[in-house]
C-alpha cells in the first residue's frame, strides 16, 4: 500500500468514519483516480473523486479559500466530507453494516456513478 492510500484511510478514520465506510470512499477513490489527487481525466474532471462541472469549481475555490493549491489531498477530503455529510444518502451510508451496501450507495449518491 503507497503513503497516499494510507493518509486517505488514516484521515478518513480520524475524522469519524467507521472501517465499513472508510473502505468504501476507499474504493470510490482508487477506482475513480487510482488514489491520485492531481488526477484530470481527459475530459477535464479532476481529484480523487474525479469532480466536474460546479462540483470541480466549488472544491477548487474551497482550495482557494484555505490558500492551498486543489491537488492536495487534504482538501479533496475536507471538500468531499463537508459536500457528502450534507447528502441525503449519506445518513444510509453511515448506517450501512457491509461495504458493498456503503460501496454502492457512495457511488451511486456522491459520484454519480457505479465505480
Amino acid at each position: 500500500m503507497n503513503q497516499y492510500a494510507i493518509y486517505l484511510l488514516a484521515w478518513l478514520t480520524y475524522h469519524g468514519y467507521p472501517l465499513v465506510q472508510r473502505d468504501a470512499v476507499y474504493y470510490a477513490a482508487k477506482a475513480e483516480s487510482g488514489i491520485r489527487s492531481d488526477a484530470v481525466s481527459r475530459y477535464g474532471n479532476v481529484g480523487l473523486f474525479q469532480l466536474n462541472g460546479s462540483r470541480k469549481y466549488a472544491m477548487v475555490a474551497y482550495a482557494r479559500a484555505k490558500n492551498k493549491p486543489w491537488t492536495s489531498m487534504e482538501v479533496q477530503l475536507e471538500f468531499m466530507d463537508w459536500e457528502w455529510r450534507r447528502m441525503p444518502a449519506s445518513q444510509e451510508f453511515f448506517a450501512a453494516t457491509d461495504r458493498a451496501t456503503a460501496a454502492h450507495l457512495f457511488c451511486r449518491h456522491y459520484e454519480g456513478s457505479i465505480c
